[in-house]
């Protein structure tokens, strides 16, 4: 009640005038409903859905060396998307410590922390705790000691001992002549029935890293590499596993760029082993692989980007198969006609992967093209296009080719004084197989409205798949969402209703709806503020850092520093400024650089990464790990990891109901870096790293850039 909150508020207000409070309280009510083939329905569970969850953040920053960060975040549950469980489960809880100016700098983490040492050996969420210490051991060398132990646990109810534990220790040194070096170790243990009727299985992994800066010849160059060995057990299926066995893991790269030319490259090979299979990294086991990039970018912005890539994989056994790919991607300003400025990305790659035995020989050519234009100061044009044509040339020969076209429009408005956007769209897709083929037909309609207190998101899609072969029928699947979100003061009300249907020719047609209503209560108590001193971005092989513009800084300034940076000009779209740019140097994905723009100034900077593949193997949940491991070597580990389900098919439902959450975020002087996988209600999938001077708390999926398509 007010009164005593008041009351309470002045008895411990000195106490808490340093503390920094963030809290929310989210009440959610759902209904499913499946009616027909139940079986095909996105939504498992029927019925009523109910759960509360919140969280309490503090932060305390002492002096520009020392900081200190509490936070829980619990669930009160009887949901059977929101968690296996029921009744009152404890997710996260943290306790942080951080002091620069001690006799020895040290970070201690308690409670829910990140363990990364690197891609090759961990890098995982646990709930234990982790302590680095930062000596001087009176050199110019910089040292770091850093321990860890706890237990892969989902929430504070799973804290039992039956889910995967681990402990290691790691070494950095960083010489100004010898570069850095990092001795990494880790132990592994997962409760999980082993052939020899031990109670589970157990392995360790070791490795020595290095990275050094070159300069040679007009190159700034950096060198890295890493030797990891594994001994133990290898993990199973079922009741199954290799056990007591020893490998290896290799990984060189050399990147570098040119000094005085706008070019930029990197190589890099890497080799696993059979059993080389960390419980707590997601690498490719038994593969080589050797890859070679390099990029041109020209005077107004536009970059031409090529690849090589190498992959053997079954790499120790009889019958190895080898893969070769070659592409180019061309992206920034494709061409300007008159008034017309076509900017996009342009890619085509072929691929040949066979095996020694003559048992596979495919061979595929991919040609993926995504142009945006602005037709008026209002209206956008979006073209997407696909070709792809399929071989397999050992017995049974086949070939497929797949033709697929998307043409959209945006076109902003403003109605009572709200900013609207609808994005009318229409894709056909056609794949011939030869005695088979299937047409498809895709219209879709999205749009947006917002206010200062109303927003109104919604999406629909329609697929006809009309296949021609004669044991095929045709099917047509929709899928409508709409929702309402209204904020006054401090709450949020929301309501979200989602329907599918699934209309087979043959067969029984299927039904479901979601009906969901939620309220929502956050409080923000700014600490009295302390000194602060700006963080200057590191050198990197990031040309431009995403933090470097402050929420609040001017667009013509931003704009100015870009332009020198030799990004060229922007898209302008609604509010958002939109670069094409290959920000992560070393992920090979769709890159898009936006700044959102509100009452002049900068409101949020974002990256938008696309999972589309480009032919180099690498899966979605692979790509998304080494964003976050360049992030991690970037910010350090997030304060905040919230990991639930796995990567596989259905993920945009799965999304949508909270039984996918892939979030990670960093505080950058005061304000929140968000990387992850966000919900959308036109169910798009795709990762988005922002820096903003606010967003919604990271327990919810909602906090994508949803203005950009």
């Amino acid at each position: 009640m007010p009164v005593t909150f008041v009351a309470a508020q002045s008895q411990t207000g000195k106490w808490l005038d340093p503390w920094q409070i963030n809290a929310f309280n989210r009440l959610q009510v759902e209904n499913y409903d499946n009616s027909g083939n139940a079986a095909a329905s996105p939504y498992p569970f029927e019925g009523g859905q109910v759960f509360n969850q919140f969280s309490v953040n503090m932060n305390r920053r002492v002096s520009s060396y020392e900081r200190l960060n509490i936070r829980f975040s619990g669930l009160l549950n009887d949901s059977e998307y929101r968690s296996d469980k029921k009744g009152f489960i404890p997710e996260r809880a943290r306790f942080f410590w951080e002091k620069g100016d001690g006799l020895v700098p040290f970070r201690f983490e308690g409670g829910d922390f990140f363990a990364f040492q690197s891609l090759r050996t961990i890098q995982t969420g646990l709930k234990g705790m982790q302590a680095e210490f930062q000596p001087d051991f009176g050199s110019d060398r910089q040292h770091s000691i850093q321990f860890f132990a706890g237990q892969q646990a989902q929430t504070y109810r799973d804290f039992d001992g039956d889910e995967p534990q681990y402990l290691g220790a790691s070494w950095l040194m960083q010489d100004p002549v010898l570069g850095t070096f990092s001795f990494n170790l880790s132990h592994g243990h997962i409760k999980q029935q082993s052939l020899s009727g031990s109670d589970g299985l157990s392995q360790s992994v070791a490795s020595l890293a290095h990275t050094i800066p070159i300069q040679w010849w007009g190159q700034s160059l950096k060198l890295e590499s890493e030797v990891a060995y594994l001994s133990g057990d290898r993990r199973g299926f079922g009741t199954s596993a290799n056990e007591d066995r020893h490998n290896l893991g290799l990984f060189f790269e050399l990147a570098g760029h040119s000094q005085t030319l706008p070019l930029r490259y990197r190589t890099t090979y890497q080799e696993y082993g059979q059993d080389y299979a960390p419980f707590g990294a997601a690498i490719a086991s038994d593969q080589r692989s050797f890859e070679n990039y390099a990029t041109w970018t020209f005077p107004d912005g536009q970059f031409i980007r090529g690849r090589y890539l190498y992959f053997r994989d079954a790499l120790e056994s009889s019958n190895p198969v080898d893969t070769n790919s070659a592409g180019l991607t061309y992206g920034g300003t494709l061409a300007t006609l008159g008034d017309y400025r076509f900017f996009g990305n342009l890619d085509a790659f072929v691929s040949v992967r066979q095996d020694q035995n003559g048992q596979q020989d495919s061979r595929n050519a991919t040609l993926n093209a995504n142009i945006r234009t602005p037709l008026t100061d209002v209206l956008t044009a979006r073209v997407d296009l696909l070709g792809q044509v399929l071989k397999n040339e050992a017995p049974p020969t086949s070939k497929r080719i797949i033709r697929q076209g998307t043409l959209t429009f945006d076109y902003d408005f403003q109605i009572a004084g709200l900013d609207a956007t609808l994005s009318p769209g229409m894709m056909v897709r056609d794949i011939n197989g030869g005695s088979s083929s299937t047409t498809d037909w895709n219209p879709v309609i999205s749009g947006t409205l917002y206010g200062r207190r109303h927003s109104l998101r919604f999406s629909y899609n329609s697929l006809l798949q009309q296949p021609s072969a004669p044991t095929g029928f045709d099917t047509l699947t929709q899928r409508l969402s709409v929702e309402y979100n209204y904020r006054y003061n401090q709450h949020r009300f929301g309501v979200q209703a989602n329907y599918y249907e699934r209309r087979p020719d043959q067969g029984l047609s299927t039904e479901a709806n979601r009906l969901m209503v939620f309220w929502e209560y956050q409080y923000d108590k700014p600490a009295v503020p302390v000194e602060r001193r700006r963080a200057v971005a590191a050198v990197t092989d990031m040309p431009v850092s995403l933090t470097r513009f402050e929420p609040g800084a001017s667009p013509t300034m931003l704009e100015s520093v870009l332009q020198d940076q030799g990004l060229g000009e922007p898209i302008q779209q609604n509010n958002l400024l939109i670069y094409e740019k290959q920000l992560l140097q070393s992920i090979q994905r769709r890159q898009r650089l936006v700044y959102e723009v509100d009452v002049g100034s900068v409101a949020s900077s974002n990256l938008i990464i696309d999972f589309d593949a480009i032919g180099d193997g690498r899966s979605a949940q692979r790509v998304f790990n080494e964003v976050r491991a360049l992030l991690i070597q970037k910010y350090g580990a997030p304060e905040v990891q919230i990991e639930e389900g796995e990567f596989g098919p259905g993920l945009a439902g799965r999304l949508s109901t909270d039984q996918f959450v892939r979030v990670y975020e960093w505080t950058i002087d005061g304000h929140p870096l968000r990387f992850g996988i966000p919900s959308r209600t036109d169910g798009l999938v795709r990762m988005e790293i922002r820096y903003a001077d606010r967003l919604t708390p990271a327990e919810q999926n909602d906090w994508s850039l949803t203005r950009l398509r």
